[in-house]
């Protein structure tokens, strides 16, 4: 019984696994996509003018003056985890300027 369990574990972590190597190759293109069209620097109103023109949703966190985009959502193909998200979180000075920029992939997992 031990080994079913340990099985099926070990299993879905590989599943798991298996598409965040997908979220990697994605995170990655978005990374070098957006480090390529929004510069540090850019203003609020051209992040969002961008991300309109992109077909995204933003998010504004006004605490903590970042906004935020889900760029791409894709498919898990693991037990674990259903669906992947890769998010874009674009943080801004207090002068509404670009200061910095994160792309990263979260997964919906159990």
């Amino acid at each position: 019984m031990k080994r079913i369990i340990f099985l099926l574990v070990f299993g879905a972590l590989i599943g798991c696994q298996s598409n965040s190597s997908n979220s990697e190759e994605r995170t990655s293109f978005w990374k070098e996509k957006i480090s390529k069209e929004i510069a540090v620097g850019a203003k609020r109103k051209y992040i969002e003018t961008w991300a309109e023109k992109q077909g995204f949703k933003l998010s504004y966190d006004e605490r903590d003056n970042y906004l935020f985009a889900i760029v791409e959502s894709l498919d898990g193909d693991g037990i674990v985890c259903s669906k992947w998200h890769v998010g874009a979180k674009f943080i801004l000075d207090k002068s509404g300027q670009l200061e910095s920029q994160e792309i990263e992939a979260h997964g919906t997992c159990l």
